[in-house]
């Protein structure tokens, strides 16, 4: 019963992973930045997250429709050359919407 609800007060969906900088070395994927991660549970495994925010998800509907079918679409793609997604989280804050996809580490 109160494990019921604890959940009803947290806080919101989390990443699994600690983002730990941002790529510097990425070029410009558009709108989407690229971070360096690592699992919370096994430190050892490291990631590579796309994070997009889109600060007005109001006045960038377009822009938030175009972000979730990028994310939607390669979690369904199944290919050696694409980029395997462990995980897509969104993330709601008011009139701001956080999208990120964490993807195999790029060797």
């Amino acid at each position: 019963m109160f494990n019921s609800f604890s959940n009803l007060f947290a806080s919101g969906p989390k990443l699994s992973y600690e983002i730990l900088k941002e790529n510097s070395q990425a070029r410009a994927f558009g709108n989407w930045k690229l971070f360096n991660a690592r699992s919370y549970e096994d430190k050892e495994v490291l990631v590579s997250v796309f994070t997009m925010i889109v600060k007005n998800k109001e006045k960038d509907q377009k822009l938030l429709e175009l972000a979730r079918n990028h994310a939607r679409r390669l979690k369904l793609c199944k290919h050696p050359n694409v980029l395997k997604c462990l995980e897509t989280l969104e993330i709601e804050n008011g009139a701001e919407c956080t999208i990120h996809v964490v993807t195999v580490r790029e060797r």
